[in-house]
């Protein structure tokens, strides 16, 4: 019965430690993502005629569009290679990623999304630990009065 006792101390820490790091290590994460553009690209001929449209001023779409079709708002994603960005001359300060058909990134959305998770299933875990810790405890105690009375 103590050891049961002391498993559950440590099962609780241990929830306990989880409950208050998941939030911190997805903050820690999302200080390293990439703020980028997905698109569709272009084939290279069709690029570079669009390029040549912007040089001569004749370009009436944004950047995005000069390299190709934009796959929905910006999103911030986590472990992309530089070497898989796109960095247009005409505004460097944009970051585009061509995502081939079903490629999909981890973003920094999910990431949040999964530690809300972990948190609350972290913080059920502390309160079930606690619960039967308070049930093991009376038991424990029961027998001890239990074993003091008969003898």
């Amino acid at each position: 019965m103590k050891m049961t006792v002391k498993v559950l101390k440590v099962c609780i820490a241990l929830a306990i430690l989880v409950a208050a790091s998941s939030y911190p290590a997805a903050w820690l994460l999302a200080s390293q993502a990439t703020e980028v553009q997905q698109i569709q690209s272009y084939d290279p001929p069709l690029i570079e005629l669009n390029k040549w449209e912007h040089s001569e001023g004749d370009w009436d779409g944004d950047i995005v569009s000069i390299y190709g079709a934009a796959k929905g708002d910006p999103v911030a994603v986590l472990f992309v290679d530089e070497s898989q960005l796109l960095r247009p001359s005409e505004d460097t300060s944009l970051a585009l990623l061509p995502a081939a058909e079903g490629e999909h990134f981890l973003q920094v959305k999910t990431v949040f999304f999964f530690a809300q998770r972990l948190t609350l299933a972290a913080v059920a875990a502390v309160g079930l630990g606690l619960a039967a810790l308070w049930l093991v405890r009376n038991k424990l105690r029961r027998s001890q009065k239990k074993s003091t009375a008969s003898a």
